[in-house]
This record gives structure tokens, sequence and C-alpha cells, in this order.
């Protein structure tokens, strides 16, 4: 029986019940907090750091910072944006990008010069001029010309006519080879893309063949070998791979700067230490104070209520003990009891009259007339005294002997008034009437055989 079982609308209803300490200790804190507060910023507004020219001084600073940072991180979002573009649109543009690395074509024409003419032979013969110089006066003709070319609009191929130049030179090149050659090297998806583009370029420098050769050497020259073949190109793979991870880096990047970005507070101004500020920080942490002291209070309340096994309901004493409540009679109830018990659901009566009344009629159904009753109350004598002797007269008028005996766990004259009585009637109090002392008095009377009629709550 000595197990307690509390329901929290219990445990709120004892905060309530105890509602005039707890806003005493409230108080307390809020003086404590709130005067340790005052002291600390009367004496923060004496010191010199808190003046009004260094409190600008540092907010100056800090705005300058801040600007600098803020000015950074958009040339830097703005820088990465660009760059982003920038590698997105070589991306969606770039025919290499788009080639297939592990089905990737290429065309390769070599073509070297002949037909010398007689003047350049009779110079190379007959002076200290090398055939080598000839070779290359004639090449770079046709090196020249190509640096020179816009290649969509200059080779007429079809399916590249709105194709940027820069990147037709990604899949078509010219190189100088050994024994005065040159090379022409197409790239494509398939065989005939390669050729085309091959084919279209050669045919480009066949029609410079006149003009070149007016410009240099007079000569001809011709197609040596054309080779067409498929490959695997690791390299063109990877180089594909690291485009598409850069782009997500730069979106990373971008998402990254623009948090920093966001997270970038401008510094606000210290507000120093004037008779308002003091003011209003004394009273935020005074309220503070007091709504630390109300949550120590209930705590130490709720501590002290389960330590001490309390008393805090009536149904807890009918759930614990299996006594009825006969009612509760009390004088006046002041405005935390009233709240206390509607948190609690406790049952109330509309006066110490109707509540004597209640239990006198409640007692009449299991008390025999005239019986003697035994009023017994763990606790002194004190302000549950008027309503004991209130109840006493009443059950005197209805036939009743009545006796009260206070502190009855301590009292000597308790054991011989329960061998006297022919029931006993416990007078407690909720938030002060201990548990433990209601089972010791259930123990004695059981041991005596007498009956325990009820409880009423005083």
């Amino acid at each position: 029986m000595e197990d307690q079982e509390l329901y929290l609308t219990e445990l709120m209803s004892l905060c309530a019940r105890k509602g005039k300490a707890l806003l005493i200790t409230g108080l307390v804190f809020a003086l404590l907090l709130g005067g340790w507060q005052l002291h600390k910023q009367i004496k923060a507004s004496q010191d010199p750091e808190f003046s009004a020219e260094k409190i600008e001084e540092r907010y100056q600073a800090a705005m300058l910072e801040y600007e600098k940072k803020h000015e950074e991180l958009t040339r830097s979002i703005e820088s990465t944006e660009k760059e982003l573009a920038d590698k997105q649109e070589y991306l969606d543009n770039s025919l290499l990008m788009k080639i297939d690395p592990y089905n990737k074509y290429t065309t390769d024409i070599y073509f070297g010069f002949t037909d010398i003419d007689n003047a350049a032979w009779d110079q190379v013969h007959y002076s200290s001029t090398s055939l080598d110089f000839v070779y290359s006066k004639i090449r770079s003709q046709y090196v020249v010309y190509w640096n020179g070319m816009e290649l969509p609009a200059d080779l007429h191929i079809d399916g590249y006519a709105g194709v940027q130049d820069k990147y037709m030179r990604e899949v078509l090149s010219v190189s100088n080879q050994d024994g005065g050659m040159l090379r022409i090297n197409a790239i494509g998806n398939s065989a005939s893309e390669s050729e085309k583009l091959a084919d279209a370029l050669y045919q480009a420098f066949v029609d410079l063949q006149p003009t070149a050769a007016r410009n240099s050497y007079g000569h001809s020259f011709v197609q040596l070998k054309r080779i067409t073949k498929t490959m695997i190109d690791t390299g063109l793979e990877s180089t594909q791979k690291s485009n598409r991870d850069a782009i997500e880096d730069y979106n990373l990047s971008i998402e990254d700067l623009k948090g920093q970005l966001g997270e970038l507070e401008e510094p606000g101004k210290e507000a120093g230490y004037s008779q308002k500020t003091i003011i209003k920080n004394t009273v935020k942490f005074a309220v503070l104070g007091a709504v630390a002291g109300i949550v120590v209070g209930c705590f130490a309340v709720l501590l002290w209520a389960v330590m001490a096994n309390v008393l805090i309901s009536s149904q807890q004493v009918e759930r614990q003990l299996g006594i009825t409540c006969l009612g509760v009679v009390k004088k006046k109830t002041g405005a935390f009891d009233l709240w206390a018990d509607k948190l609690g659901g406790e049952r109330r009566w509309k006066d110490q009259e109707q509540a004597v009344s209640y239990a006198v009629r409640k007692l009449e159904t299991t008390a025999a007339p005239e019986s003697k009753l035994l009023l017994a109350c763990t606790l002194r004598e004190g302000k549950q005294n008027e309503p004991a002797e209130a109840l006493k007269n009443a059950l005197a008028e209805h036939g009743y002997k009545a006796k009260c005996v206070y502190d009855a766990i301590h009292d000597p004259t308790f054991i011989d008034a329960v061998k006297e009585s022919d029931g006993v009637v416990l007078l407690e109090k909720q938030g002060v009437s201990r548990l433990a002392n209601e089972v010791d008095v259930l123990k004695l009377t059981k041991t005596m055989e007498k009956p325990v009629q009820g409880f009423v709550v005083v």
C-alpha cells in the first residue's frame, strides 16, 4: 500500500496548491538574477571600452569587415557563375565532347608537294638554298591559310553552318610531317562524318594551290595516303568526364558561396549602457529569474512530495489505500486551492456547512446510529481544528458520539481512543499529510479490529 501511484494532473494540482510558495521562490530568484544583472551593467557602463566613441569605432570596423566579406562573396559568385556558363556552353556546343570515346572515327589525309618549278630547282642545286627551305616555304602558305580560315563559312560543309570555328577546330586539324608533307586529321562519330570533314579541307587546299604557287614556288601536290579508322580513346573519355565533374563542382561551389552570403549578417551597433538599456536588461533577467525560480520550486515540490509520500488528492488515497472519501471540509478556500482542485478534478462542496452535512449523511450509510466515532488526524492541532470541530458537532447533532485526536501517530491516548470507538474517520490535509502515517493508522485499526469508515479532507 505504500507504493505511490501518481497521475500528471495530481502532480500539477500539487504545484498549484503550493502556488504561494512558488511565487515567493520566483520573486527571490527574480531579485537575485535581476540584481546581479543590474550590478553587472552598472559596472560595465563605467568601463571606457563601452563609451560611445569606442562603440562607434568597433561598429565601423565591423561594418568594414562585413562589406569586404560581402563584396568578396559576391565577386566569387559572379566569377563562378560565369565559369559555369562558359563550361556549360562548351559542353552544349563542342563537337569533340559529343564524340563517342569508344567508337571514335578518324580520317587522315597525307599529301606532299611535287613539280617544283625549274627556277626553284636551279636555286636549290646551284646555290646555298636547301630543298627543306623550299618545302617549308610552300607548306607555310597552306598553314597560314588554315590558320586564317573561318571554317564553317570557308569549307561549306553540310550540317556545320551554325557551328563556331573554335569547335570545328577541335575535330579538324593540319600538321606538318617529315619529308615535307602535310597531314589533315578529322574526327567524327561515324566514318562518313570524319571523311566529309577531311575531304572538305583537302579540297580547300586544292583550290588554294594556284595562289600558293604564285606566292612561293611553283608546285603541285599529290595525295599520298588516306586512312579512315575507328578507335577507343580513353583520354577523350577522361576529358569528357572531367568537364561533367567540373559542372557539378561549379554548382556546389555556387550553392556554398550563396549559403555563406545568406548567413552573412550585417553587424549591429552595440546598444551601450544607457539608463533605458540597463532597465530593460534588468527587467528581462528578472523575468527569466522568476521563471527559473518557479521551475526550480516546482521541481523541489514534486521531489519533496515523492520523497515524503505526501497526500496529494482524495482520488490518490482511495486508489492506494482503498478507503472512501466522505468529503472536503474547508471553511475557506484560497485561489490557489481552487485552481488546484480544478486541475486535479477534486470534488468540492459549496461551503463548509454543505460539506459537513454531506460527510455526516455518508457516514450514516455505514456507521450504526449513536455509535462512537473517532476522528483521527495525523497532523497536529492547528488550522484543521475548526473543520474537525464542525464535523464533530454535526455528528453529535445526529446522535453520534465523536471524539477528535490529533497527532495520532505520536499521541499515546490514540490507542485507547481507538479501543473505545466503534469506528474511525481519518482527517487529513492535502499537500501536508503523509500516506505513510495513514498506513500506520490503518494497520493499527485493523489490528484492533476497528472499521475505518472513510476519510475527510480538511
